[in-house]
This record gives C-alpha cells, structure tokens and sequence, in this order.
C-alpha cells in the first residue's frame, strides 16, 4: 500500500520563541499517488470532452449539465496537482487532446458511439461514470491521506448521481445499461440511491 510521505524542512518564516525556525512539514506523494492523481485528471477531462461534444450535437441538458460538473471536478484534482507540485498533463490541451493515448483513443471512440444517436450518447455518459466509479474505488484502495480520500469521495458521489441519471434517460427509452466495469451488485446499489449534493 502506497502512503503518503512527510520531510520536514526548516523554514527561516516561522520561528518559535528562541528564535529559531520551526520545522514545517512538506509533503510529497508516492509516485504511485502521484500517477493516480495524474489518471483523474485526464478521465475526468475525458467525460467533460466526451459530454460536451453531445450536448453541442443533441442540445440536451444533462450533458451541459454534467459537462459543468466534469470541469468541476478537474479543478479540484487541478488543486491537489498543484499542492503536491505534481506535473498538470492536461495544461495547453483543447478539447479531444490528452497527453495520455489511451485517453484520445477512447475519446475517438466515444465521440464516435455519441454520434449515432442519443441514445447511444446517453450510453457512452453511463459507461463513463461506470469506468469512473471503478477507478475511484481502485484508487481509496491504495491511500489513506485524507485529502486524496475526500476527493475521491467527491467524485464518486457526483459519479454515483450522474449514473443514475443517464440509466433513467436510458430506461426511458427503453434501454437498460449493463455494467462493464462495476459489479452488478454495485451497480444495482448505486441506481437504488438517492441523488446528494457532491460538488
């Protein structure tokens, strides 16, 4: 398990009544934190992307709706990149652009699934929010720092809400999604959940 790891340093700003500086603790994360922190920022541009492409082509709310939403929650990895001093890979990038490949790969193949209709659309927005919610719970798995856990948090709430609100479009036009990374059993708890205020 990767934890987080603490150096202290002296800084000369913060003195204690002698005179002498007080050790601060600066923190840096593991490279594996560090990576993971990395994944989210591009995913979680990946579905901002992905959902304003179909509400620029379907004109329907809930993707304008959850693409806000999306640029939340980049901002707030944004922050956390920014505390630990950790290279930004989504910085200069427009929309559809990632450092990652497997990112623009799969941002070529959503977009593409959205372009067929909206129904495909609003199955492309489930599948996200399932490859989202997975890697979110992979990631609680690995830290235990209490800001990265009260992000993912975060962001698996608003995950779980987003989920449920394009399985309902779906199950409206008769469709159902079937899961492809969540466990039925998750899968099935989180559409029997109550939609809370996350961002």
């Amino acid at each position: 398990m990767a934890f987080v790891s603490i150096a202290f340093s002296l800084l000369s700003a913060c003195n204690d009544e002698d005179g002498k500086p007080e050790p601060t603790p600066q923190v840096t994360l593991s490279s594996e934190l560090a990576n993971d922190l990395r994944h989210l920022r591009e995913e979680e541009k990946l579905a901002r992307d992905v959902y304003w492409f179909s509400y620029q082509k379907y004109g329907q709310q809930i993707f304008g709706n959850i693409y806000e939403s999306e640029q939340r929650h980049m901002d707030y990895v944004l922050d956390l990149l920014k505390t630990y001093s950790i290279e930004d890979p989504a910085a200069g990038l427009g929309f559809g652009e990632f450092k990652n490949p497997e990112f623009r790969d799969l941002y070529i193949k959503l977009t593409g699934i959205s372009a067929h209709s909206i129904d495909s659309a609003l199955y492309v927005g489930a599948t996200i929010e399932d490859l989202d919610i997975s890697d979110l719970n992979r990631f609680m798995e690995t830290t235990e720092a209490a800001d990265l856990l009260a992000l993912y948090t975060k962001l698996k709430c608003a995950s779980g809400n987003h989920m449920r609100s394009f399985s309902k479009q779906l199950k409206n036009n008769n469709i159902s999604y079937v899961p492809q990374f969540l466990s039925n059993e998750e899968y099935e708890s989180i559409l029997s959940g109550s939609n809370g205020h996350c961002d």
